[in-house]
């Protein structure tokens, strides 16, 4: 299992400079791709951005949100649920990673 971070997923839906390799993992891979829960929600605010900075069409934000909702019901992606725990110990970490002394 190879788990699917959110700006991997992204190279599926959106083209970008490696989005063939990408792809062909995709292909290469046996079962569902696996990624948190919280991708949907990523892969969203990404494709916003992207729609915003005229990287691509408009209204292709959620048509491209809308895709990836449909791959995961039909089971092309795992999504692992997350709790609030986690959500909290991972902003608490990222502040201490970013305010640590060196």
């Amino acid at each position: 299992m190879i788990y699917w971070d959110t700006s991997c997923i992204l190279k599926l839906y959106a083209e970008e400079a490696d989005s063939t390799c990408w792809e062909e993992a995709a292909i290469e891979n046996d079962g569902p791709l696996v990624s948190s829960a919280l991708a949907s929600a990523e892969l969203a605010y990404a494709f916003e951005q992207k729609e915003s900075r005229g990287e691509i069409k408009p209204k292709a934000a959620r048509v491209l949100t809308n895709r990836f909702r449909n791959d995961v019901s039909r089971g092309r992606f795992q999504l692992i649920p997350v709790g609030a725990d986690v959500i909290d110990e991972s902003m608490a970490l990222a502040t201490h990673c970013y305010h640590a002394k060196s």
